[in-house]
């Protein structure tokens, strides 16, 4: 007897990323539906979130690495073996996680060379080089981010460098890569990132947000990739108070957030501003008192609580019942938080008229 396809595509949306890519070879049906865009998408909608740590540090001037780990039930795990990052397709050893979308990861090494990476197929893809002015080492790196373009289903990295010559005030370039056309392109209009903190940043809907640190004026940066246009946006009246507060972007019930909290010499509250229309802040979250100090926000979780790095501990506040989690110890870094669900995304080229083929796109409707 044969399961009726919708059936089917309900059990196999249900299965981790491994089975599937088992079953690609169980017949030419299933292939079909595991590798259309469509399943793929509905897949990691409905995955499994794991809030993950990542801390990029350097044991001296040279050697930089990354580490992820992941945080379950109040404990802190490695996401990945360490040794699998000895088989990164660099010359050098020396590299730091940065972007990540959908269940992808950017990697960057000391040679300015991106790799792609998801962690759940293990596939790696190692970019083109940059335009050949930048394919030399005497260039500064000063931020990557990565995105998703859903309008034309492309994944995006976005790199911003410069001249490595102090002698000269040359202005930050940026180079756009497409994942559909495996190439760079020259962004060659205005870039307004002076004092921006490339690692309080922010990936939602298509558009990138970055705050802006230098005049501590709250502003914050965004660039939607379907415009090539970045904007400036006012941030919360509270970030133009005082130069010590501590901050961080996220998502917060599908909005732009801004946590602020962790000042010193104050009375260790958090306080979590979202972005309702344009320059428009709404205060959604205000906590005073905490029994921590010396912390500074790290990010929102998927039912609003928030990640706190407490100097070699992390804590999770959860604003619906006021209360603090036990902490639980870090290995020493600076640490950002990071979310992951299982991706079916291939980074090798795949037909992409699957959904044509066999008809199931409306079935996700």
């Amino acid at each position: 007897m044969q399961l009726p396809q919708d059936v089917v595509i309900n059990i196999l949306l249900r299965l981790p990323v491994k089975c599937l890519n088992r079953f690609v070879c169980v017949c030419k049906s299933w292939y079909k539906i595991i590798k259309s865009n469509t399943f793929i998408q509905q897949h990691h909608h409905q995955g499994e979130e794991l809030l993950l740590l990542l801390s990029n540090y350097s044991k001296n001037d040279r050697d930089c690495h990354s580490t992820l780990f992941k945080f379950i039930s109040n404990d802190l795990t490695t996401f990945v073996d360490q040794d699998f990052f000895n088989t990164l397709p660099f010359d050098s050893y020396n590299y730091s996680i940065h972007g990540h979308c959908n269940g992808l990861f950017c990697i960057f090494n000391e040679e300015n060379r991106v790799a792609l990476w998801n962690p759940a197929n293990k596939e790696i893809k190692l970019l083109p080089h940059f335009p050949r002015e930048y394919t030399n080492k005497h260039c500064l790196y000063f931020g990557l981010q990565f995105g998703w373009d859903q309008r034309i289903d492309d994944y995006t990295v976005v790199v911003f460098l410069e001249e490595h010559n102090y002698n000269s005030d040359t202005p930050l370039c940026v180079y756009i890569y497409s994942l559909n056309n495996d190439s760079w392109r020259h962004f060659k209009g205005y870039v307004p990132l002076d004092g921006v903190d490339f690692d309080s940043n922010l990936f939602l809907d298509g558009v990138f947000y970055w705050l802006q640190y230098m005049h501590y004026d709250g502003t914050i940066i965004s660039f939607r990739i379907s415009d090539d246009v970045f904007e400036e946006i006012t941030g919360p009246n509270c970030l133009t108070k005082s130069v010590f507060l501590y901050t961080a972007l996220d998502k917060y019930n599908g909005h732009v957030a801004i946590i602020v909290g962790g000042m010193p010499g104050s009375d260790n509250s958090i306080d979590v501003y979202v972005l309702v229309s344009e320059n428009c802040w709404n205060k959604v979250v205000s906590c005073i008192g905490l029994s921590i100090e010396n912390f500074s926000p790290l990010g929102i979780w998927e039912h609003g609580e928030i990640i706190l790095d407490g100097e070699g501990s992390c804590h999770i506040y959860d604003p619906r019942t006021q209360q603090l989690n036990d902490q639980v110890v870090c290995p020493d870094g600076n640490y950002l938080k990071r979310s992951y669900k299982e991706s079916l995304v291939s980074l090798k080229k795949i037909p992409r008229d699957f959904d044509d083929v066999i008809g199931i796109a409306n079935f996700f409707m």
